[in-house]
């Protein structure tokens, strides 16, 4: 169950036990590894989507049939398990907006990175006094943020909470040890 959600990081426990104490706000994170990875890639290598992916299947970070990974799928069915962790509510995965890395082109990463982003595909979750709102998208992340320097196959999960305030775990997302 805790490897399901972010491969190596112990982010149910951490959630469910270590910041038990804290009222949590928002939860964001790097959900999966395989999309991680060829996002990560793409930047250091100038290719495209096809071709990188290709290779994730070739290493085994990738599924032959990549769709679960690559649309978003996977990483919004851990968000939801921990948004039920953290904010003590089941959310629907109906109720998570979806979007994947398909339509991310290499020249949409270099013109992010002359801009001082990076894409990531982020799992966010907010509990704001409307509810909960939960989605998976591309994101253009600051260079300036930690999350921003989450590469290859590596999850992070970062957690606001009060009055521990931000917290990030990161670690092993894909591949077999994950």
């Amino acid at each position: 169950y805790e490897a399901a959600v972010a491969g190596g990081i112990p982010a149910v426990k951490a959630l469910r036990e270590g910041l038990a104490a804290n009222r949590i706000t928002e939860v964001t994170g790097i959900l999966n590894g395989t999309c991680n990875y060829i996002l990560t890639t793409m930047r250091e290598s100038g290719r495209d989507f096809e071709d990188v992916l290709a290779e994730a299947q070739a290493l085994g970070y990738a599924e032959a049939d990549p769709a679960f990974d690559v649309d978003g799928i996977d990483a919004a069915h851990k968000l939801a398990i921990l948004v039920g962790v953290a904010f003590g509510t089941p959310i629907n995965i109906e109720d998570v907006w979806v979007e994947g890395i398909r339509r991310i082109s290499a020249l949409d990463i270099r013109y992010a990175e002359r801009l001082g982003y990076r894409i990531k595909l982020l799992g966010v979750a907010r509990k704001g006094p409307m509810g909960v709102e939960a989605r998976v998208t591309p994101c253009m992340v600051p260079h300036s943020t930690s999350i921003a320097h989450i590469e290859g196959v590596v999850n992070a999960v970062a957690v606001q909470g009060d009055p521990i305030g931000r917290t990030v775990f990161e670690g092993p997302g894909a591949g077999g040890g994950a």
